[in-house]
């Protein structure tokens, strides 16, 4: 019985892998009409997705699976997990902090300060992850930052892990999601407060842009990781080498599909991405608490490209006409823009000194 179903599970998954596949290259295909080929979305795809000893074998043989999981089960909700007390030798407090309109965000503080909201005065950084990641994913960076005497702030941004997840596509614009980056400021650092430095990589990267732009005086300093200026990053967008590159983005505007695909894979394609794409893999405990976050299921995440795509991050994307985004917004859900909660107008100038450090060998 267990070979019959071994085998069952090998023919779905391959059948799951050639659907993606072919989905996620037509829909490249048809969202970026002049670009000559689709090779490019396969090998992006590909890479993720299929094991590399065997670039036709199915996704997800049992085999397979208990050699990338090790001894831990791939089955592992968040719920099931203690929450760390500390990690590489560094203290940590855990805080749930009510940001608004029902959101609550979980926040994981370390160094001088950890106390929450009382230690007003210590200089606070604050760090925003990408997708598919949540607040672990800056644990090398935490043991320097608290040496050097900073408190420092690693929130699961909305969406992710322990955060409040909204369903509604239009919760998880940059009004909503940059919004909650200065509510954390408020009740670190006081209505006053400035953090010391505010840092962003990938989608944590653009809301840390995009929060600088509404809130001005939010931080004394930024730092981003391999995201240009939006202005920038809309411009690369318009060309055929980033689109290919990008080609996940317009997957994810499908309905279901990614949700699907990730459910469908139990797990196993946060363990490949963890596996390959670092020069040092994760470690395993690392890769249970990555598919532990995801257990909740991953429309959160993947929402935020939803909304991109709705129109709801403008400065982000190619201009586009008014008509299709209108289709797009109707086709989500999206009743449209949602008004800011800040008097201030967004400003695309940052004024505050900022570095971006850039990987070249980000493929995305």
């Amino acid at each position: 019985v267990q070979s019959a179903g071994m085998q069952l599970e090998g023919r779905w998954s391959m059948k799951c892998a050639w659907a993606l596949l072919v989905i996620v290259a037509v829909c490249g295909k048809t969202c970026s009409g002049f670009v000559p080929t689709i090779l490019p979305t396969f090998s992006g795809v590909a890479r993720m997705a299929v094991p590399s000893r065997c670039p036709l074998s199915p996704l997800l043989l049992s085999t397979s699976k208990r050699a990338v999981a090790g001894k831990g089960s791939i089955k592992i909700k968040m719920a099931e997990l203690a929450e760390l007390e500390e990690v590489g030798g560094v203290a940590l407090t855990h805080h749930y902090v009510k940001v608004g309109n029902g959101v609550v965000l979980h926040v994981v503080e370390a160094g001088d300060g950890s106390g929450g909201a009382q230690e007003k005065s210590a200089k606070t950084i604050c760090l925003l992850h990408g997708f598919p990641d949540f607040w672990l994913s800056w644990r090398r960076q935490l043991p320097g930052l608290t040496e050097a005497g900073y408190r420092v702030l690693c929130p699961d941004l909305r969406g992710y892990a322990k955060s409040s997840q909204p369903k509604a596509i239009d919760r998880y614009s940059e009004v909503e999601v940059t919004a909650d980056v200065d509510a954390l400021r408020k009740h670190f650092c006081g209505e006053d407060g400035m953090f010391e430095l505010l840092v962003g990589h990938d989608w944590g990267a653009a809301c840390a842009w995009g929060t600088m732009s509404w809130y001005p005086n939010l931080a004394k300093k930024l730092a981003i990781l391999n995201v240009p200026h939006p202005t920038r990053f809309a411009e690369g967008l318009s060309t055929p080498e980033q689109l290919l590159k990008s080609w996940y983005i317009f997957a994810f505007q499908l309905p279901l599909l990614a949700e699907l695909g990730f459910a469908a894979l139990d797990g196993q394609l946060i363990r490949r991405v963890f596996s390959s794409d670092p020069d040092e893999p994760l470690d395993t405990w690392e890769l249970d608490r990555y598919v532990a976050a995801g257990s909740g299921g991953m429309s959160g995440g993947i929402n935020w490209y939803r909304a991109a795509g709705a129109g709801l991050w403008p400065a982000n994307m190619p201009s586009v006409p008014g008509g299709l985004i209108k289709m797009i917004q109707t086709a989500q859900g999206v009743k449209g823009m949602p008004k800011t909660s800040t008097s201030s107008v967004r400003s695309q100038i940052i004024e505050v000194p900022v570095m971006v450090l850039w990987g070249k060998r980000d493929p995305y």
